[in-house]
């Protein structure tokens, strides 16, 4: 008996290092894999960052709310969700790597603050910001990938710090490089992180800063107060704290406590381990901050004779009755106002090929990015207001930066929930997603008599969508004066609106040639037949 609780105590004495190990371990596989899955120049992708979102319990309970069919890898998080209701939220403090990025800044706290202040007690916001999410997927309304800290990661790095570590990278291997003594040795390095990390072309998205300075700002609020996201703001926490209310494994009854709160001092979320009546359950991230603190090393976890304490925030009739009504309210309104309907006055969004009609890609696209991240032009790019509020960061195609490789179905096969459906080669080739249209105004053959053929060159299509029509031209000033000139048309029939046209026309500031998205094959309102 002696032995096995020498053996229980010490077990307990190590697990705040073991919980680091498996902090660390997870965020440096979500590192690897969000590294890995990245445009290489093939049409084939090994298994991307979308494992941290298969077991996103958040994602695929919103799914279910919104009538959409799940994958079967969903069930990951099912398994998620099982393992916390027993065992409590371990995910959250374990497991979740926007988690831990806020668990290493919190560590900062002190080198900006000395006295120890007394925290806000707003546990309860995060669980309205649930109430208004889980609200939303009954309207079909997508509010999970907003907030959600895997999307919110995910697309924080692919539009933001990917981009501007792959810059400064390629700059200062550019700068040793000029220099003679060091080059030798760096371009080996070089040559390595070009094949295995860097991106290939140089590729930057709008609203970059803006997303940027928002999760930075996110990062920035565990100064002020530990693990701020993790305690006031995160739905999927909120979700796995009320599926952990009444797990099996807890903290033990404490006897011998010595009253000193050391324990309560130390936990980064509030939990008040020191009391076991008042000790937060569904609050408590299990990193064992405390059984380190305690004076008396009693404080303990187990299944056993483990503290009921009080099972989740306590946020009363009224104010969960108030949130919903404000939820159900407010959430219709996105539905019925013409910005709802923003995709019948903007035809220049255009989504990538294979994505469902708008509302059910609305519905199922979470915002990670990830279809931006492996595309190779850096056509895709993330949504303002384009295709209204509710689909904000949600990827459509701007030619002007870089078009739809014809041979490349990479977006497809990163999508965590198909809005983007999966395609073969063959299929997505004949997929419209838009129609090429030519300006005559401003095109160089129409309204200058100038030869250009550069649209036609460029256009993969086999025939191509672009036609040359031979004409005589008579009593000009330039070169082609009485001779022949070709002006391009467009094959309605034959043009699947890659963009590959826009992006190489010579006006560059203003192409004569120019993508729109009717015509398109996912919608039967929006198609020309």
């Amino acid at each position: 008996m002696i032995g096995k609780k020498i053996s229980f105590r010490h077990f307990f004495s190590q697990a705040r290092n073991w919980r680091r190990l498996s902090q660390l371990g997870f965020l440096g596989l979500f590192l690897f894999l969000f590294l890995t899955t990245r445009n290489t120049g093939d049409n084939q992708l090994g298994y991307p960052v979308k494992f941290f979102l298969h077991l996103d319990p958040l994602h695929a309970l919103t799914q279910m709310l919104s009538g959409n069919a799940l994958p079967a890898i969903f069930f990951l998080a099912l398994g998620v969700a099982l393992f916390t209701a027993v065992m409590g939220r371990f995910f959250c403090g374990w497991v979740c790597p926007f988690g831990t990025l806020n668990h290493i800044v919190s560590k900062l706290q002190p080198l900006f603050a000395h006295k120890q202040k007394k925290t806000p007690d707003w546990d309860f916001v995060k669980y309205y910001i649930l109430i208004f999410v889980l609200a939303g997927a009954l309207f079909s309304l997508p509010l999970a990938g907003f907030l959600d800290p895997i999307s919110l990661l995910i697309r924080s790095f692919t539009i933001t710090f990917y981009p501007l570590f792959d810059f400064a990278g390629k700059e200062f291997f550019h700068a040793l490089s000029e220099t003679p003594i060091i080059s030798p040795l760096s371009e080996p390095i070089y040559q390595s992180l070009r094949d295995k990390i860097f991106l290939i072309k140089d590729i930057y998205y709008m609203q970059a800063f803006f997303i940027g300075v928002l999760f930075l700002a996110i990062l920035a609020l565990n100064i002020w107060v530990k693990r701020f996201w993790c305690r006031y703001l995160c739905p999927l926490g909120a979700l796995i704290g009320l599926l952990s209310k009444y797990s099996w494994f807890g903290k033990r009854h404490v006897s011998s406590c010595s009253g000193c709160m050391a324990c309560s001092r130390d936990c980064d979320v509030n939990a008040l381990p020191d009391s076991n009546e008042t000790w937060k359950r569904s609050e408590c991230l299990y990193l064992f901050q405390c059984t380190s603190a305690c004076s008396t090393k009693e404080l303990s976890f187990g299944f056993r004779k483990a503290e009921a304490g009080t099972p989740s925030v306590n946020m009363g009739r009224k104010r969960t009755l108030s949130a919903l009504g404000v939820a159900l309210l407010s959430l219709p309104l996105l539905k019925i106002t013409p910005v709802a309907r923003w995709k019948l006055l903007n035809p220049a969004l255009i989504r990538p090929p294979g994505a469902k009609p708008e509302a059910d890609f609305l519905s199922l696209c979470i915002k990670c990015g990830e279809c931006m991240k492996v595309c190779p032009t850096g056509g895709l790019q993330p949504t303002l207001f384009e295709a209204g509020l509710s689909g904000m960061w949600t990827p459509f195609l701007v030619p002007r930066l870089g078009y739809c490789e014809y041979s490349c179905t990479l977006c497809a096969q990163v999508c965590p929930t198909q809005a983007i459906a999966p395609l073969n080669l063959k299929k997505k080739q004949k997929t419209k997603i838009g129609i090429a249209i030519i300006d005559r105004d401003t095109c160089l053959p129409h309204a200058h008599k100038i030869g250009c053929i550069v649209c036609e060159e460029v256009c993969p299509t086999a025939p191509k969508a672009i036609e040359l029509d031979l004409v005589t031209v008579k009593g000009s000033s330039n070169s082609y004066s009485g001779g022949n000139l070709k002006l391009p048309k467009v094959n309605l029939e034959r043009c699947i609106g890659c963009g590959i046209c826009e992006t190489s026309c010579p006006l560059v500031s203003k192409p004569a040639i120019f993508v729109q998205s009717f015509g398109e094959s996912r919608s039967r309102k929006n198609s020309l037949s």
